[in-house]
Order: structure tokens, then sequence, then C-alpha cells
């Protein structure tokens, strides 16, 4: 590579290069002293520049003006927390000039304002940026456009990362060998982000996700108020996010990014400015120790960004289904859309088009299959997060939808899709086991075919038992499979099994669902004589609902 010109140098220290042109530019510096020396000698000249000043008063209007106009910490980088590692001396010089540089472009705004002049207020800001020094307190610094949650988050995690959302408290705890870093952190009146890892004795980075689920995280705020314990009963689970399943698995070894529903937390009364996430991991594998950490961070910015718009549009469909469509909020991670509903007893889909008909979002129950059920830009997969839940008022709900940063400028429209309705069913199949390890046994109900066939790989699994599950949901049933959504299965004396579908593959022939999966009975330490499989109820699919609901942002 080429020696770098001063035009590029300037765009390295103001942060206007791609990480991939970043890096580059980075290993150049490595290995070329030019460029190094080059560096040292624009110092010295900035230096130089600032000694020439002409030492005379500011008047204390003028100081105030220009102090308020530059940022409370002018150099982002100063505020991390401390890096042991000893840095090259390009790299210290780099920190110098991002110092000066701010404080060239302070001294402009002096010499624009009222020529050559000196102020004791300015000279006390400038002093503080040179005794700025990093500190082994985790501080909630936001950084924007760096950082590897720009690139493992899910969408709405890169996006907000790189707006600026993004904090660098980079806090560790070493005990036993171990040790447990909180790097990163997005958050937003939604969701919490943050990417942690655990390093061995050896400095290698290790995925220990049991240690984060034996251990407490706890929310608090800056009062030490708890808001939220992992050991709760009946908490929600810290979850998993990102684009390595979670593990987030890049060059420099994997990382664990833990996400947790905000929106829910503080009982519906807001959120405060200021959280403190404080770790408590007592075993790390088959280590005992003691790892304590707390890490604050600031909601304040996110919060200014959030914007809440007013919908209040309502429909009856002609299932008798009242939908109130209340508020649409734009957070830095994503998007949430407010809709009661007056019965638990159906549900609904709908789409998020723009003024061009291209679809935003879209959203329907989990039980839905097929291009009816399809979920899209939904904020994150919800078998691995939880997001708030709805919530029952009487007999009506109260619904929270979710879905990645959508363009709040748009004007959109949301477009209601099919309505599913609980119908009665009566569905019961009777399974003689030894007769169901020779032959299949079909049964139907109103359009709903089902085969059941002894399934014969079970040496694994002891006390587990697999019946082979083949259907053909028909027209009159939604695009679901009512086993696993209200199916029962008991034995003989009456004895209740817990059930899961496994391997559950489906497709679409001639209008129909198939079904092809596992009907798996846990805990059958005795097979009985037989097997009773029934549902109740099923949910039917109807498509004569037609509304649609402007959502105007006033932009």
């Amino acid at each position: 590579m080429k020696c770098l010109t001063q035009e590029l140098m300037v765009d390295y220290m103001e942060d206007k290069l791609s990480p991939e042109h970043r890096r580059k530019l980075e290993q150049h510096f490595e290995h070329c002293k030019h460029c190094q020396r080059q560096l040292e000698q624009w110092v010295d000249e900035l230096e130089e520049a600032g000694k020439a000043l002409v030492e005379e008063p500011l008047s204390e209007d003028l100081d105030r003006r220009i102090i308020s106009a530059l940022p409370a910490h002018p150099v982002k980088m100063l505020h991390r927390a401390a890096d042991t590692r000893q840095l090259p001396i390009w790299k210290k010089r780099s920190l110098d000039i991002m110092k000066k540089t701010t404080i060239a472009a302070a001294t402009l705004a002096v010499v624009i304002s009222g020529g050559m002049m000196y102020s004791p207020t300015f000279s006390t800001y400038v002093n503080g940026v040179f005794a700025s020094s990093p500190t082994n307190k985790a501080e909630p610094v936001g950084v924007a456009g760096n950082g590897l949650l720009t690139r493992l988050g899910d969408d709405g995690i890169e996006e907000a990362a790189k707006k600026g959302f993004l904090q660098t408290p980079n806090a560790s705890v070493a005990d036993q060998g171990f040790t447990l870093t909180v790097h990163e952190v997005v958050a937003d009146p939604f969701r919490i982000c943050i990417l942690t890892s655990i390093k061995d004795k050896s400095n290698k980075k290790e995925s220990h996700w049991d240690a984060y689920q034996k251990g407490q995280i706890t929310i608090k705020d800056k009062q030490g108020n708890v808001l939220h314990s992992s050991t709760e009963k009946g908490a929600l689970k810290w979850g998993l996010t990102g684009k390595g399943t979670g593990k987030g698995v890049n060059e420099d070894g994997p990382y664990m990014e833990l996400v947790h529903d905000l929106s829910s937390l503080n009982g519906g009364k807001g959120l405060p400015d200021e959280l403190i996430v404080a770790f408590d991991i007592k075993k790390i594998g088959e280590t005992n120790g003691n790892w304590q950490l707390e890490v604050p961070v600031d909601l304040k910015k996110a919060k200014a960004a959030t914007k809440t718009y007013a919908v209040n549009k309502s429909y009856t469909t002609p299932q008798g289904l009242k939908l109130d469509v209340k508020q649409i909020t734009f957070a830095p991670t994503g998007v949430e859309l407010v809709v009661d509903r007056n019965t638990k007893e159906m549900e609904y889909s709908f789409e998020l088009v723009d003024e061009h008909g291209s679809v935003l979002g879209a959203w329907a129950p989990g039980f839905i299959y097929g291009k009816d059920g399809e979920r899209k830009n939904l904020m994150s997969d919800p078998r691995r997060s939880k997001w708030r839940p709805s919530e029952e008022i009487g007999e009506s709900v109260r619904d929270f939808h979710y879905f990645q940063p959508i363009d709040e400028t748009k004007n959109m429209i949301l477009r209601l899709g099919p309505v599913y309705k609980q119908e009665p069913a009566a569905f019961q199949a009777k399974l003689d086991l030894a007769k169901l390890e020779k032959a299949s046994v079909t049964v139907e109900e109103q359009g709903n075919r089902y085969t059941f066939q002894h399934e014969k790989n079970q040496a694994d699994e002891p006390d587990h038992y697999i019946v082979r599950v083949e259907a053909t949901i028909g027209n009159g049933t939604a695009s679901m499979n009512p086993l696993s959504t209200f199916g029962v299965i008991t034995d003989e004396s009456g004895k209740k099994y817990d059930s899961a579908f496994l391997n559950d593959e489906r497709k679409y022939e001639n209008g129909q669902l198939h079904i092809n999966g596992g009907l798996l009975l846990k805990g059958v330490k005795k097979l009985p004589k037989e097997l009773i499989i029934s549902y109740d109820k099923k949910y039917t699919e109807h498509h004569d609902a037609k509304w649609e609901v402007p959502i105007q942002t006033g932009k």
C-alpha cells in the first residue's frame, strides 16, 4: 500500500472510512515509519499553532456560547475503559491528534467569533481534554459507526449501533483464571443487547452460556431499585440474538449477545434515564468463583430519539373481531405497533406497506403456516428472544408487535389479512400400540386427514415414544396443525402425557397444507396398551375482512 496522504490521514482520524479501509490503514501504520513520522509532525505543528495564540481575554458571554456549542466529552475514545495492552507509538500519537483536532476546531470558532483571544473558561475546557484519561470504571460511552455490534447484531441492533447508540463500557472482572468482559451495549426503550465474552487462563475466548443461565443478571435503576432479576420466579429469561445464532463467532473468537425486553419493565411507568446491569456469576464451566460486575447503561439519547404517534383507528370484522390500532412507536432498534382486540378467541394477521405497496413488515400468529402466516422484518426470532407479551384486559387483549427499523418518514398503510377464529372440533384417534406396529391408522375430521404410524428408531430415548404423523389439512381449517396447538394425549387409564411435535415438514399441494412429523410422548416408562389422541378446538381462516389503516407520522 502507498504511503498516506494528509487528506487520507484526516479521514482516518475523523472516522470517515469504512471498517475494511480503516483496518488496511492501521496495518500500514504498523509497519511504515514514514507515515508514523508524518503523524508526529502533524501533532508538533498543532502544538506550535496553539502556542502562537495571543493571550487576550474573551468576553464572558462569548466564553459561554462557545463552550455550550462544544460536546461535553469532545474526544469519544478518551473515555473508554482502560486497556492494559501497550499501544504502539503511532496509536498514542493518534490520540493526541484526535484531542488537538478537537481543540483546533474550537480555536477556529474563537477566531471566527472574536479574533485571536484567550479565555480562562475555554482554557479550562481545553485542559480537561488533555487531563482526560482512561479509567477502570465502566462508563456508557456512545460511539458511532464502530464496534462489533455494527455487524454482529440483528438489523435493528446494527442500525442503532451505526447511528451512535453503541456504548462501549469494556468492563471486566477476573477470578480463578477466567475473565468476564462486557464489551458493548445497545439499548433503547424496547430492548437491551449486551455483547460479552469469557476468556480462560490462556486468553482464549470460550462460549459459556450456562454461566449466564445459572448466574444472576439484575437490571436496576441508578438508585438501586431492582426492575428485573433473572432469578425471579416467572421472570423473563435473557435470550440470544444476532447473526451468529447469538454466539457472535467471528475472527476474534466467540461472543455472547444477551438480549432482554425493556418495554415491559418498571410496571409501565416508563424507564429511567440510566440503568445498571449487574452480573453475579458463581460458576464458569466446572470452575467455582465470584464474577461480579456492574455496567451503567445510558438511555437518555435513545429515549430522546424514540417517537410515538397516535393512530386510534377501529374496525369490526364480519366474524365479530373488533380491532383498535392504538399507536406506533419508532425507536433506534425497531418499531412497536400496539393493537387492541376484543376477544382471546380470535386472531388476525396484517401487513405494513408503503405508498407504493411494498411490504415493510408482516405479522401472523405463530401457529399459522404457509403464505398466509408469513412474518417479515420482525425484530427478532420469538423462539430465542422474549419480547413484551400480549396483555389481557378483561376479555380484551392488547398486542405488541415488534419490527426491525422502518423509515419513520414513510407514510405507511396497515393492511388487514386473514382472520382466525376458534371453532369447536371433535377429533379422536384411538391407537392400539400392538396393532400400530403392524399397520398404520387413518382418522378424518371435517376434511382433515391424519395417518399414524409406529416410529421404529427409539432406542436412544428409552423414556420417549414417538408416533409418526402424516396429515392433510382441509380447506375449512386454518393453515395450522390442530394436534400441536390443541392436542391432548391420554392412555386407556386416563393418564395424560406431555407431547411435542418433531421434524414438522410442511408443503402445499393443490391449495392444501401437508404435514409430516413425529408426535413425541415424554416420560413413557412403560408402554400403555392404547393411546387416545384428540383435539376439541381448531382455528378456521376467514378472508372476507377488508380494512386498511393509514399511518402517518406528520413528516
